[in-house]
């Protein structure tokens, strides 16, 4: 388990995760899928951030998102240790985490399915904040929002795997969001160490992962009756 200490190494491995290919399908991820030649709408119109790329799916502009909200976190860090706040610091590269996690996930998925999987360029309409406790106010606004758009995306996802990361992000959002109420309210929160690691393949809830764990089970349950 990993010691704050060595969480600013966190952060820059979290960028490369959250800016690279996706560790499976890794090649096809930049890839369009022939069957898909119309854009998709950049943002929604109450979305709080732009893109200014083509989108070619709901799952590609959720990782971009993904990967603008580290972006957007990251500095909010540095912030935070300017102001002496390592509490807040550690808890929020805690939501760095969540949110690379999901974001590689949902790579996975689309180099799976041959499909465009690289994030574009997201930008904030909001005015940029200049203290942590502006930061904290814009981020709960902006948590509120993206866990409802989360939640639209849930229920309008057209395959399991794709519901289980919109899932989990919705989890997560609800728990950022928690957390900063709770800063916003002047408490200290400090999130201590983080847990392992979960697998990509676990958060997609992969149909293959799925049925080798059922498959595990019943040989387990076969072994023990045989004792």
């Amino acid at each position: 388990m990993l010691k704050h200490t060595v969480l600013s190494v966190g952060l820059a491995l979290a960028f490369a995760c959250a800016g690279a290919h996706a560790q499976d399908n890794g090649d096809n991820a930049g890839q369009a899928n022939p069957a898909q030649t119309g854009d998709q709408p950049a943002s929604s119109p109450s979305s709080s951030m732009i893109a200014l790329g083509q989108t070619h799916s709901p799952l590609q502009e959720f990782v971009s998102r993904q990967v603008a909200e580290v972006a957007e976190l990251s500095m909010q860090v540095d912030q935070a240790k300017a102001e002496g706040r390592p509490d807040a610091a550690r808890s929020l590269t805690h939501f760095i985490r969540d949110h690379v996690l999901v974001a590689d996930a949902a790579r996975n998925l689309l180099g799976q399915r041959n499909q465009v999987a690289t994030p574009v360029t997201m930008i904030s309409t909001a005015p940029p904040p200049s203290t942590l406790a502006e930061m904290i106010r814009q981020d709960i606004e902006m948590h509120r929002q993206a866990l409802n758009d989360v939640q639209q995306l849930q229920a309008n996802a057209s395959t399991p795997e794709e519901r289980n990361i919109y899932q989990r992000a919705a989890q997560a959002t609800q728990n950022h969001l928690n957390v900063l109420q709770r800063m916003d309210q002047g408490e200290r929160v400090d999130l201590g160490f983080f847990d392992p690691t979960m697998p990509l393949s676990r958060i997609a809830g992969s149909r293959q992962q799925v049925g080798s764990a059922r498959t595990a089970r019943r040989h387990h349950r076969r072994a023990h009756r045989r004792r």
